[in-house]
C-alpha cells in the first residue's frame, strides 16, 4: 500500500532531532511501523528552511514533500514565538493546490493527516478540490467550538475515516456528531532505565522530584516552583529538579529558587556535564507534571513517566484518568492544589518503598495497555475499510 502522510512542522532546531512534540513522533513512527511491513511511505510537510533538521524518528530514505504554510505561523518554531493564529488565504489556497498534486502525482491509496483540529478544516478543503484518495486523519487535541460548526459539518463530512487515541477525545468527537474509531498506540520514546533480572527497576538510589517540561503555566511549572520552595527546605539530601527546554513564555521564578536552595536545579535542553532525562528518571522518586492543559491525549509525558517505573503525580486532568488509577499506578491531584501535592510528595519521600511499588505498577499497566502489538494490523484494515467507503460514496 502507498501512503502518503500529511504532517505539520515537522523540521525543528539542530540539535532537537530527538527532542520532538507528539503530533510528529506519532505519525513519523506510525510510518517507521509501515515501512518496517513493506509499505510505502512519503511525507508531506511545511516548508522549512536549510538551517532546519528533520528529525531522527522520520524513517530513513523517506521521500519528503515540502508546501506552502497557510497559517501566520510560517517556519518560526513554537518554542521561540508561540503558535500564531489566523490564515494567509492567498497561502492557503497555493498550500492546497501543491498537496493536490503532489497527491495526484504520487497516486497514494491512501493520505493520512495527522494534527489538531486544525488540520481536519484543512483536510476537508483538500477533498473539495476533487482528489479520489481516502483521507485519514488521526486528532488527539484541538477545538471543536460550536463557533465553526456549519463549516466543520460541511468539511469534515469528507474525511473517510477519524481516528483518536483516547475515549475522552472520541466522546467529544461524537458530542459533536463526528464519528470516530480508537486506535491505541504505544510509547515511541526509549526510555533507558536498568532493570534487575525479574522486570523491577534498579540502578541508582532515587533521591530526587523531577518536573521535566516546558516550563509554561499551562505545564504547571510555577505550580511545580510553589511546592519545590515548601520541600526543598524540609528535604535537604533530596534533589528538586526542574529539566525544561527552551520556551517563548517561561514562567518567572526558575533561576531565583534554584539559587535560593542548594538542591533545586534547573536543567535546559540541552542538558550539561553528561545530565540526560533516563539518567534523571532513573534517580527520581517521582515525577510531578501538574498540567493546566494537556497537549495531546493521552498525554506522552505522563505515559513516558510511567515507563520508567516512577511513581507519576499530575492532574485529574481529561485523558489522565485514562492513564493513572489514583493511589494504585500514580496520583490524581486537582489541577492547582499545591497542598494535596505537597502531601502526596511528603508521603512518597517518606516511604520509598511505596514509591518504589506505584512505580511498577506504572510500569506493568502502561506495557498492558499502551503498545503497538496490533497498531500496524488495525491501521491497515482501518485503510482498507476508508478505501472501501471511498469507491461507494456519494457526497
Amino acid at each position: 500500500m502507498k501512503i502518503g502522510f500529511y504532517v505539520q512542522r515537522v523540521a525543528g532546531a539542530p540539535g532537537f532531532e530527538n527532542v520532538v512534540s507528539a503530533h510528529v513522533q506519532l505519525p513519523l513512527y506510525t510510518m517507521q511501523l509501515l515501512q518496517e511491513q513493506g509499505h510505502d511511505v512519503q511525507l508531506i510537510t511545511t516548508r522549512f528552511s536549510n538551517n532546519l533538521t528533520l528529525p531522527n524518528c522520520l524513517p530513513e530514505g523517506t521521500k519528503v514533500h515540502q508546501v506552502s504554510y497557510g497559517t501566520r505561523q510560517g517556519d518560526s518554531l513554537v518554542m521561540f514565538v508561540g503558535n500564531k493564529s489566523g490564515i494567509r488565504p492567498l497561502k492557503l489556497i497555493e498550500q492546497l493546490w501543491q498537496i493536490r498534486s503532489i497527491v495526484q502525482q504520487e497516486k497514494y491509496d491512501v493520505l493520512h493527516f495527522a494534527g489538531s483540529s486544525r488540520i481536519a478544516y484543512l483536510a476537508g478543503l483538500l477533498a473539495y478540490l476533487g482528489i479520489n484518495t481516502p483521507i485519514v486523519l488521526t486528532i488527539n487535541v484541538g477545538d471543536l467550538s460550536e463557533r465553526f460548526i456549519l463549516l466543520r459539518n460541511l468539511l469534515w463530512r469528507r474525511i473517510s475515516t477519524i481516528i483518536t487515541s483516547t475515549t475522552f477525545y472520541k466522546d467529544i468527537c461524537e458530542l459533536k456528531g463526528l464519528k470516530t474509531r480508537i486506535l491505541k498506540h504505544g510509547i515511541i520514546r526509549q526510555i533507558n532505565i536498568p532493570k534487575e533480572p525479574d522486570g523491577t527497576s534498579s540502578g541508582f538510589p532515587k533521591s530526587r522530584v523531577l518536573f521535566w517540561r516546558d516550563p509554561s503555566w499551562e505545564n504547571g511549572a510555577d505550580l511545580c516552583l510553589q511546592v519545590y520552595k515548601v520541600l526543598a527546605p524540609k528535604f535537604p539530601d533530596v534533589n528538586f529538579d526542574l529539566a525544561v527546554r527552551p520556551h517563548w513564555n517561561p514562567v518567572s521564578g526558575l533561576k531565583e529558587l534554584s539559587e535560593s536552595f542548594p538542591n533545586v536545579h534547573v536543567y535546559e535542553f540541552p542538558y550539561k556535564d553528561g545530565i540526560t532525562l533516563d539518567y534523571l528518571l532513573s534517580t527520581a522518586t517521582c515525577v510531578l507534571l501538574p498540567f493546566r492543559e494537556l497537549s495531546t491525549h493521552p498525554q506522552f509525558a505522563v505515559m513516558e513517566s510511567m515507563l520508567a517505573s516512577t511513581a507519576t503525580i499530575t492532574t485529574a486532568l481529561e485523558s489522565n484518568h485514562e492513564l493513572i488509577e489514583h493511589k494504585r499506578n500514580g496520583f490524581l491531584v486537582p489541577v492547582n492544589d499545591v497542598e494535596e501535592t505537597i502531601e502526596i510528595i511528603t508521603y512518597l519521600l517518606n516511604k520509598p518503598e511505596k514509591a518504589a511499588e506505584i512505580g511498577q505498577q506504572a510500569f506493568e499497566d502502561i506495557n498492558s495497555a499502551w503498545n503497538w502489538n496490533n497498531y500496524v494490523s488495525e491501521l491497515i484494515g482501518i485503510y482498507e475499510d476508508s478505501i472501501s467507503q471511498n469507491s461507494t460514496k456519494i457526497y
